[in-house]
């Protein structure tokens, strides 16, 4: 706000809108400043205009690119021949800074030694990555002309985009693929690849381009033209998915769908018109050919959602016809167009006389939207002060670009007229056509040149510019005349009038590019990064900044501060890692020494956007909110370990009063909802909400913070306001059911979509509100309901599902990634790997279920083959949450933990089965230090791994072992039973009951304690703190419940413990039931009596499958009636067998 009025008024005199513009970027605050100070010296010593300068600015680090502006600029245009608009364009980016340095380091090169244009240099410099991109070009050039026959052109139109560094090394590897598999041209690979999201358009080309073609009908050019756009691979994957639903549905024909698909957010596109073309055709008239019209243009969603929307209205209210408004939608940017001819028709025609025809014809144009503010704006000044008439006003604004042209002829029309002689019938005629702003003002800069040195006249000038792309073939020309003249026999006069009709493609030679420079930075080399984790650090705004920074500072924030080099790496690779580097170096000594938080925090804290002002604010309010506010330092940091943690503290501190004594919330509450990425707004949300959720919808004060706390709480808690009462009134779904489907990341949009689609899920495809309920109450419950409606009759009918099936894949977060993927990988799975659906579905079933069934078709051969691993046990591994990342670890350290620390294979997949990545990995570094520190044996250490969390519960034997074994006088065998059976938290609440006893534990020995721990976890020690009955009354309701066949003296404390470590620690768990009776001298009914005690079925005591400590636990509970049986998923049990077993 104060650098608003600052630099709104004199001297620089900017628009708030330019102000917002520069503030709204990472370093907005350091760009508002500099363009304070560096404005008037850019415009008066350099010569830009205020408009450059903002354009500059108005990026993450905008700062950094002024300055570097106001330092290179009279370099690279006295020095090395660019214009200050080339300068100002590849400013005008993210990384804008190290782009201009890398051009006046490489420029020189590129041209001198590598036939390069100083424009081609430019053009790859002037995007985000341009750095990268112009040091791949050097690296990779060579190779793609010389042993892939690319030419420099190409080269330079893949590196010209957002990511074309990743787009060039990804032709390298699959340009000779698709060529000599697929039989694309290297023209077809280049198309594909000069996009953004080149990459990924590539590689997925490479996999569907036969089934397109096979399964679809298409031809390779079809996929091409479809691969050549942004988005390309969704919109490829789309096709392949929506192609016989719109053919045979809808009555398109494939050349429709293709040409859908041809643009920018084409998947969205396709997507649209199978939802929206029922619609516009029964209810607004339209054909189909004129919908597909609309949807065949870059937006093509939005423009359709939009003529829904504003057919009746412009028709109705403004008088134009369908044909209008399908003519005006059908232009990239059609949603805006629309909307503001509904604006300002009535102003255009009625204050400045045009005709609705004229306002359709400027909005029938790409940019339709601005081109129509432009005329409002400017038809005035034009008429009254340039003598221009309103029809050439209209022809000028009536062209892609418009606007632009617009500008461009007021401020240039006086200087061509006066200064070189032209008519303003002339300007018009060069500005009434695309491009007409760059072809005017490249009028201005060649038409000296080319009539002084070459011998044009002004009128042939006119005529080359006064076509679409006119500045294009102004440059050739003055490029190529005296090649085409000279060496080629050409005219003058035929010269232009190539270029007069074909233009710059007509004259073009082949252009040579130079190999850029590769800079490959000392990081590597010296202090041990690996090339991924530089690209990491420099893929962020300030990217080059935090390089430099940690070249500068790894070796002190190792050496003295004790960070690791991942520590350091994941700091820098954030927007502002230089800055969040240099304030860890600075604080992180005061936070440790003086308040208590330990190097591990502080790196948490900075690792991510914004880390330094989250450092600073944790550092000036961790006192005040320790001491006034009662959170603990480990609350605070939670609270700040977030995008957005200065922010979500500084509400902490503002609203926690308010929250707890006005509105009944407690501190950790109130922690919970600040402790996510947009923890500011949802606590601002709860405190306006709170009162009308619980008062208005009779939801508990509980309920509201389980919705705030997720990302997006503050969305979802309005969304819950404005939808319980219909999702309860009218779609018969339970209060508790609506907040289980806010209380997710995404919970707004989840619940909009349970309203919308579940009558159809309900009624069209047999599920059940409560199945639907289930699928939305996970992160990303949108896609996965829209994904069900779309999949669930192909896999049921195509793949034998079964609706549970479906359902069972969709319940999990990533669900509809899974559910494409089981579409697309079961047929495969099953028939070339052997698995059948059920194993796919187990796998599927689970979070990161797309995932994990790639790795499988990836990794399946090579683990069974090379490794010895049977189909089941790979089944096994990855048929959890983070089985890809399960499997890729078994692949990777199965022969270290075998060779080197003497596991076996059954037990190094027991531990990826339930423990998955991290506790192989943590066994592989804690093993030695278990056995020969702590004296454990390998078993134990197996045993504590083989469970959710043995990452964690290994580093808490680890840590806590000594204590409870020195201080406490538990045995080792003790503490891995407890590790084994209730983990981390089990162990923890021990040396806290030990430390610290609760009266209600009190009463309890020791081999009491371990047995609870063992049977229960921390569950069933809070369950007995809470107020639970005593063990006596427990066991004596349970015995009740078991017939007299099976009562028999229930097994003392210590044995079950032993019976349940053996087993834990067992390396064969289907062989350990049988081991055990020997082992114990135990007949097998008595030992599954002592398991059926202690909430084990007889099917997972004979099959070593047991349940997690908690799971046992509620099945005591439910046994002893004092909890609702839940299924049993690993037994072939009824509810009710099981919870009387237990």
């Amino acid at each position: 706000h104060a650098w608003r009025n600052a630099l709104t008024g004199a001297p620089l005199n900017l628009t708030p809108d330019q102000v917002v513009a520069i503030a709204s970027n990472i370093g907005g605050k350091q760009a508002l400043e500099t363009v304070q100070r560096l404005l008037p010296v850019l415009c008066q010593a350099n010569g830009l205009t205020p408009d450059q300068v903002v354009a500059i600015a108005s990026h993450g680090g905008g700062k950094q690119a002024l300055e570097t502006v106001q330092r290179l600029l009279p370099v690279l245009c006295q020095d090395h021949g660019l214009t200050p608009d080339q300068v100002v364009a590849i400013a005008s980016n993210i990384g804008g800074k190290q782009a201009l340095e890398t051009v006046q380091r490489l420029l020189p090169v590129l041209c001198q030694d590598h036939g390069l244009t100083p424009d081609q240099v430019v053009a790859i410099a002037s995007h985000g990555g341009g750095k990268q991109a112009l040091e791949t070009v050097q690296r990779l050039l060579p190779v793609l002309c010389q042993d892939h026959g690319l030419t420099p052109d190409q080269v330079v139109a893949i590196a010209s985009n957002i990511g074309g560094k990743q787009a060039l090394e990804t032709v390298q590897r699959l340009l000779p693929v698709l060529c000599q598999a697929h039989g694309l041209t290297p023209d077809q690979v280049v198309a594909i690849a000069s996009n953004i999201g080149g990459k990924q358009a590539l590689e997925t080309v490479q996999r569907l381009l036969p089934v397109l073609c096979q399964d679809h009908g298409l031809t390779p050019a079809q996929v091409v033209a479809i691969a050549s756009n942004i988005g390309g691979k969704q919109a490829l994957e789309t096709v392949q998915r929506l192609l016989p639903v719109l053919c045979q549905d809808h009555g398109l024909t494939p050349d429709q769908v293709v040409a859908i698909a041809s643009h920018d957010g084409g998947k969205q596109a396709l997507e649209t018109v199978q939802r929206l073309l029922p619609v516009l055709c029964q209810d607004h008239g339209l054909t189909p050919d004129q919908v597909v019209a609309i949807a065949n243009n870059n937006g093509g969603k939005q423009a359709l959602e939009t003529v829904q929307r504003l057919l009746p209205v412009l028709c109705q209210d403004h008088g134009l016809t369908p044909d209008q408004v399908v003519a005006i939608a059908s232009h990239d940017g059609g949603k805006q167009a629309l909307e503001t001819v509904q604006r300002l028709l009535p102003v255009l025609c009625q204050d400045h006389g045009l005709t609705p025809d004229q306002v359709v014809a400027i909005a029938s144009h790409d940019g339709g939207k601005q081109a129509l503010e432009t005329v409002q704006r400017l038809l005035p000044v034009l008429c009254q002060d340039h003598g221009l008439t309103p029809a050439q006003v209209v022809a000028i604004a009536s062209h892609d670009g418009g606007k632009q042209a617009l500008e461009t002829v007021q401020r240039l029309l006086p200087v061509l007229c006066q200064d070189h002689g032209l008519t303003p019938d002339q300007v018009v005629a060069i500005a009434s056509n695309g491009g007409g702003k760059q072809a005017l003002a490249t009028v201005q800069r060649l038409l000296p040149v080319l009539c002084q040195a070459h011998g044009l006249t002004p009128d042939q000038v006119v005529a080359i510019a006064s076509h679409d792309g006119g500045k294009q073939a102004l440059e050739t020309v003055q490029r190529l005349l005296p090649v085409l003249c000279q060496a080629n026999g050409l005219t003058p006069d035929q010269v232009v009038a190539i270029a007069s009709n074909g233009g710059k493609q007509a004259l073009e030679t082949v252009q040579r590019l130079l190999p850029v420079q590769r800079l490959l930075p000392v990081l590597c080399q010296d202090h041990g990064l690996t090339q991924d984790q530089v690209v990491a650090i420099a893929s962020n705004i300030g990217g080059k900044q935090a390089l430099e920074t940690v070249q500068r500072l790894l070796p002190v924030l190792c050496q003295a501060n004790g960070l690791t080099q991942d520590q350091v790496v994941a700091i820098a690779s954030h927007d502002g890692g230089k800055q969040a580097l240099e304030t860890v170096q600075r604080l992180l000594p005061v936070l440790c020494q003086d308040h208590g938080l330990t190097p591990d925090q502080v790196v948490a804290i900075a690792s991510h956007d914004g880390g330094k002002q989250a450092l600073e604010t944790v550092q000036r309010l961790l006192p005040v909110l320790c001491q006034d506010h009662g959170l603990t330092p480990a609350q605070v940091v939670a609270i700040a370990n977030n995008n957005g943690g200065k922010q979500a503290l500084e509400t902490v501190q503002r609203l926690l009063p308010v929250l707890c004594q006005d509105h009944g919330l407690t501190p950790d509450q109130v922690v919970a909802i600040a402790s996510n990425s947009g923890g500011k707004q949802a606590l601002e949300t709860v405190q306006r909400l709170l009162p009308v959720l619980c008062q208005d919808h009779g939801l508990t004060p509980d309920q509201v913070v389980a919705i705030a706390s997720n990302i997006g709480g503050k969305q979802a808690l309005a969304t819950v306001q404005r939808l319980l009462p219909v999702l309860c009134q009218d779609h018969g779904l339970t209060p508790d059911q609506v907040v289980a489907i806010a209380n997710n990341n995404g919970g707004k949009q989840a619940l909009e979509t349970v309203q919308r689609l579940l009558p159809v899920l309900c009624q069209d495809h047999g599920l059940t509100p409560a199945q639907v309920v289930a699928i939305a109450s996970n992160n990303g419950g949108k896609q996965a309901l829209e994904t069900v409606q779309r999949l669930l009759p192909v896999l049921c009918q195509d793949h034998g599902l079964t609706l549970d099936q479906v359902v069972a894949i969709a319940s999990n977060g990533g669900s509809k990634q899974a559910l494409e993927t089981v579409q697309r990988l079961l047929p495969v799975l099953c028939q070339d790997h052997g698995l059948t659906p059920d194993q796919v579905v187990a796998i599927a079933n689970n979070n990161g279920g797309k995932q994990a069934l790639e790795t499988v078709q990836r990794l399946l051969p090579v683990l069974c083959q090379d490794h010895g691993l049977t189909l089941d046990q790979v089944v096994a591994i990855a048929s959890h949450d983070g089985g890809k990342q399960a499997l890729e670890t078994v692949q990777r350290l199965l022969p270290v933990l075998c060779q080197d620390h003497g596991l076996t294979l059954d037990q190094v997949v027991a531990i990826a089965s339930n423990g998955g990545k991290q506790a192989l990995e943590t066994v592989q570094r804690l093993l030695p230090v278990l056995c020969q520190d702590h004296g454990l044996t390998p078993n134990q250490v197996v045993a504590i791994a083989s469970n959710s969390g043995g990452k964690q519960a290994l580093e808490t034997v680890q840590r806590l072992l000594p204590v409870l074994c020195q201080d406490h006088g538990l045995t080792p065998n003790q503490v891995v039973a407890i590790a084994s059976n209730g983990g981390k938290q089990a162990l923890e609440s021990i040396v806290a009951q030990l430390s610290r006893p609760d009266p209600a534990l009190a009463a309890l020995t020791n081999d009491h304690l371990v047995a609870l721990a063992c049977l229960g976890g921390r569950p069933a020690l809070d369950a007995v703190k809470k107020g639970l009955p005593h063990a006596p009354e427990l066991i004596r309701r349970i015995n009740r419940r078991i017939p007299e066949r099976t009562s028999h003296r229930v097994p003392d404390l210590a044995h079950v413990v032993r019976v349940l470590g053996f087993f834990q620690s067992h390396s064969h768990p289907a062989q350990a039931f049988d081991d055990a009776m020997t082992q114990f001298e135990m007949s097998r009914h008595g030992l599954v009596q002592l398991f059926r005690r202690v909430g084990v079925t007889e099917f997972e005591a004979r099959y070593g499958t047991l349940p997690p400590a908690s799971q046992r636990w509620d099945r005591i509970l439910q046994a002893s009636g004092m909890k609702r049986a839940k299924p049993s998923p690993t037994s072939a049990q009824t509810p009710d067998q099981a919870s009387l077993h237990a």
